[in-house]
C-alpha cells in the first residue's frame, strides 16, 4: 500500500528550540533559536523549513511554494527517467548488407541510451512466409551485434513479422 509523502516542517511547525540553520545560498549560519530564525526569514521573503535531522533539526532558509514545486519537478524527471521505451528496427529478407550494418548502428544507439530494441522481420511474399529462412535471416543479424544484449522471450512468429525483443547488458 502506498504511503501518502509527508510535508517538511516549516517555521512554527518545527518542534524543537534550538536549530541549525543555512541560508538560502547553502552557507551554515550556526545553531539558532527557532523564533529568531523565524523572525529573519519572514522579513527577507523566506521561510524556515526542515530539511534533514541530526543532534538538531536542520532548517533551510527558503521560500517554501518553490521548494514544493522543485520537489515536484525532481519527483516527475525521476518517474520518466525510469521508463524503459522499447523501439522497433525493421528489416525484410532484401535488405543489403549496407543497410543492415546501417541499422545495427542504430539498435548499438538504442542499447546506449539504455533502450530495449524489437527486431522485426518482415514476411510479405511466399518466399518470406518460410520461418526457417527467418530464423536464419534474425540469427545472422544477432550475430552481427556485439554489444552485449539479452533475449527477452523467445522469437515471436506472427502473420507479417518474425521478432525478438532485446534488451541491453548494462555492467
Amino acid at each position: 500500500m502506498l504511503q501518502k509523502q509527508k510535508k517538511p516542517l516549516m517555521n512554527e511547525q518545527i518542534g524543537s528550540d534550538k536549530i541549525l540553520l543555512i541560508d538560502n545560498n547553502g552557507e551554515k549560519l550556526g545553531i539558532k533559536s527557532l523564533s529568531e530564525s523565524i523572525y529573519s526569514a519572514s522579513s527577507n521573503g523566506f521561510d524556515v523549513v526542515q530539511v534533514g535531522v541530526s543532534d538538531f533539526p536542520v532548517c533551510k532558509l527558503i521560500n517554501y511554494n518553490k521548494f514544493l514545486m522543485d520537489q515536484k519537478k525532481k519527483k516527475k524527471e525521476n518517474i520518466n527517467k525510469n521508463k524503459i521505451k522499447t523501439k522497433e528496427v525493421r528489416f525484410n529478407l532484401n535488405t543489403s548488407d549496407h543497410d543492415i550494418k546501417v541499422k545495427i548502428d542504430r539498435i548499438y544507439d538504442f542499447f546506449n541510451k539504455g533502450d530495449r530494441v524489437k527486431i522485426c522481420i518482415s514476411k510479405k511474399g511466399c518466399r518470406d512466409k518460410n520461418i526457417n529462412i527467418s530464423q536464419k535471416f534474425l540469427s545472422n543479424i544477432l550475430k552481427m551485434i556485439e554489444l552485449p544484449y539479452s533475449e527477452i522471450g523467445d522469437p515471436v512468429n506472427s502473420d507479417q513479422y518474425y521478432y525478438v525483443n532485446l534488451a541491453p547488458n548494462i555492467s
